[in-house]
């Protein structure tokens, strides 16, 4: 499929460019996540997400970006909360994530998809390609998105990017 061809490029210059390996990790290279390591995910984020052209990967006109918070669990599931659509409009998504690279990981997370409330009208998968930075407090994504109706047929299908921070650890407490 030709989409696809032009995603999966996306992402690999997508990793090649933050200097992960875009490729599947070498034997020497697995042991990515230990506490304190620049290459460790685990945490939480805030991102911005903002909706892009497949063809041309620029921001679609008239749709500004939006804050999401993403969760990753040492356990390698991973939740994501959105405001680009009401709560009672879709729910949190789940999902896995694996690293594939010292900076590079991939996730897939599915949400549910509601109309006024209590009618569920399908979901949505979330399919991304995440980039770590050199000091492992920013994160970069590059996000396929599809929609399917309650019958699982497609209804739609986009591209979009995010950027974001790590949240940084609490406060000690006074002593």
């Amino acid at each position: 499929m030709e989409k696809t061809n032009v995603v999966v490029g996306i992402a690999l210059t997508a990793g090649f460019m933050l200097g992960g390996a875009a490729g599947p990790a070498v034997a020497g290279d697995r042991d990515y996540h230990h506490e304190g390591a620049p290459t460790d995910i685990v945490g939480t984020w805030k991102m911005m997400f903002q909706f892009t052209s497949c063809d041309t990967d620029l921001p679609v006109p008239n749709r500004p970006a939006f804050p999401s918070l993403n969760t990753f669990f040492d356990d390698g599931n991973l939740i994501e909360s959105s405001s680009g659509l009401s709560p009672a409009n879709r729910t949190m998504s789940h999902g896995r994530w694996q690293q594939i690279g010292k900076r590079t990981v991939i996730g897939r997370s599915e949400l549910q998809l509601f109309e006024g409330g209590p009618t569920y009208t399908g979901y949505q998968v979330l399919e991304r390609t995440f980039g770590l930075s050199a000091d492992g407090n920013e994160l970069t994504s590059v996000v396929t998105w599809t929609r399917f109706n309650t019958a699982n047929e497609v209804t739609f299908s986009g591209c979009a990017t995010e950027t974001g921070k790590r949240q940084p650890e609490p406060a000690s407490p006074p002593k």
